[in-house]
């Protein structure tokens, strides 16, 4: 019988004997619980915690983080526990979130330690200022895990459908797959295909509610004129490290791998087995308003990626800045320290006018030191800030990629999510996308794509590739970049053609090249 590890258990007890311990201290005690286990990457902990099913859950209910942790608990007594516990948290919340409103007034906390001091039968730390931090951290860390925990169960989806789905393939291919039932799906895979459109939805509403309620590109937060630039590019740099961020990326991803496999399911069914009045994941997404959320995320995502390239930009005129200073730094120190011992070797000789000299290169060497160790330490800090910034930059590289994937299986077929595009500007963007991402070929291939996806069957779509010079902009890629984005550049362009946009290639006189790439 499994009961989890040493670590675990231990936590576990802690939890069972707090049942009379103060609110904060129970919340802390269970948060623990649930901060042990990271099911994201793991199959095994992701079979024990229940797998689409129970992830679902997640989704779905009031307290993600505590659900979470009685999932992952072992002992009986302390999963009933955790269940009632998980039960009476509405009311735990509003009795602290009151008691942090009654002693937020530095008057009313006064007067609560008169009355304290008059009844010695009352908790003396109950209306403590200590008391209070202790309940706003208890609260702000419930909030910051309750994110964290739906970030690990749609991470956990994402896992199972990505690099789960390689291991399958690779242990099948090295003959460790179970050939009792050939072609069966695993099972864990298997619950994810039986609650698809359950899941699809709980996605779409954990988008709505990262990009809302969490406000995850922090829409409502308004950065005073008088602000330093330092404080808000660092708070921008901590938005996008958030897990609300990597969470509606995630997301976006499901929504494209979903949407992929359905149209590999319906493309490989007979005529004879196909049923019409299946309602596909496009169809389903659609009736979500899903389309409309990843306009408005692509929008907020260009945003940011301007200011993103902003900071990208002043931390590298920062760092270079001070590589000077501390290159300087250090001749200045290399020759200093030549100076001193010379003027030390001669202090030898006994002379006072030597001994003097000495002394004063030693006051000089002890500041070129000091400068150099000062100027070591600022050229540490702006390359680990450029370094950062660097590593954001391409984290919000990557969420423009999926967002980009998810729009284009969004509005592969369906009119109304292609004229969402169009209406929205998401088309204009897409062909602007194509034409400045010149370093990254995995975003610019998810940009051909889907253009070509929006624009297959939609003359709205291709009349407004055609008159932002999306054409231009396609050919110029099928003629300078790789052979992957030339591959992917010349099948949207198969897809333009399949219109009168023809006469615009003829006026070019452009004569197509087919070869291998």
């Amino acid at each position: 019988m499994n009961r989890g590890t040493l670590k675990q258990r231990e936590l576990e007890a802690e939890f069972v004997s707090s049942t009379q311990s103060k609110h904060f201290e129970r919340v802390h005690a269970a948060l623990a619980i649930t901060l042990e286990t990271d099911i994201s990457k793991d199959a095994l902990e992701i079979e024990r915690f229940g797998g689409c099913e129970n992830i679902c859950h997640i989704l779905r209910t009031e307290h993600p983080a505590l659900s979470y942790g009685r999932l992952l608990t072992f002992g009986t007594l302390a999963k009933v526990l955790y269940s009632k516990f998980e039960d009476g948290m509405n009311d735990m919340l509003i009795e602290m979130n009151g008691d942090i409103n009654e002693n937020t007034n530095e008057e009313g906390k006064k007067e609560k330690s008169l009355e304290h001091h008059q009844d010695d039968n009352k908790d003396k730390t109950e209306n403590s200022y200590d008391y209070v931090e202790n309940l706003k951290q208890c609260v702000k860390k419930y909030y910051n895990v309750e994110i964290l925990c739906i970030r690990r169960v749609v991470s956990a989806i994402l896992y199972l459908l990505t690099d789960f789905v390689e291991e399958l393939k690779r242990l099948e291919a090295e003959g460790w797959a179970q050939n009792e039932e050939p072609g069966k799906t695993h099972p864990l895979l298997q619950a994810i295909d039986d609650n698809k459109y359950e899941l699809l939805s709980l996605i779409h509403k954990t988008q709505e509610r990262m990009i809302g309620k969490e406000d995850a590109f922090e829409i409502n937060k308004k950065y005073s004129k008088t602000q330093e630039e330092s404080e808000s590019s660092e708070s921008l740099l901590e938005m996008i490290e958030r897990p609300t961020i990597q969470c509606i990326n995630d997301c976006s991803r499901i929504i494209s791998i979903l949407s992929q496999n359905d149209k590999e399911e319906t493309k490989n069914q007979t005529k004879s087995t196909k049923n019409d009045n299946k309602k596909d994941i496009e169809t389903h997404m659609q009736q979500l308003g899903s389309m409309q959320l990843h306009s408005d995320l692509l929008g907020n995502i260009t945003a940011v990626r301007s200011r993103v390239d902003n900071v990208v930009k002043s931390s590298l005129v920062e760092k270079e800045a001070h590589f000077v200073l501390f290159q300087q730094s250090e001749t200045d120190y290399d020759l200093a320290s030549t100076s001193y011992e010379k003027a030390a070797e001669a202090a030898k000789r006994g002379l006072k006018s030597l001994k003097e000299m000495a002394k004063q290169k030693r006051k000089e060497f002890t500041a070129a030191a000091a400068t150099l160790k000062r100027n070591t330490y600022e050229y540490e800090k702006s390359l680990r800030k450029y370094n950062r910034s660097k590593g954001v930059e391409l984290t919000l590289q990557i969420i423009l990629t999926s967002t980009v994937e998810a729009i284009g299986y969004l509005g592969n077929t369906l009119e109304p999510a292609k004229n969402i595009a169009v209406s929205t500007f998401v088309v204009d963007e897409l062909a602007s996308f194509a034409d400045k991402l010149v370093d990254d070929d995995r975003t610019t291939i998810a940009v051909c794509n889907a253009i070509e996806k929006l624009a297959f069957e939609s003359d709205r779509v291709k009349h407004v590739v055609y008159h932002t010079d999306g054409l231009a902009i396609l050919l110029k890629l099928f003629n300078d970049r790789s052979p992957k984005v030339k591959a992917a550049a010349a099948l949207a362009l198969a897809t333009m053609v399949w219109c009168n946009c023809v006469k615009y290639l003829r006026s070019t006189n452009y004569v197509f090249k087919f070869e291998r790439f």
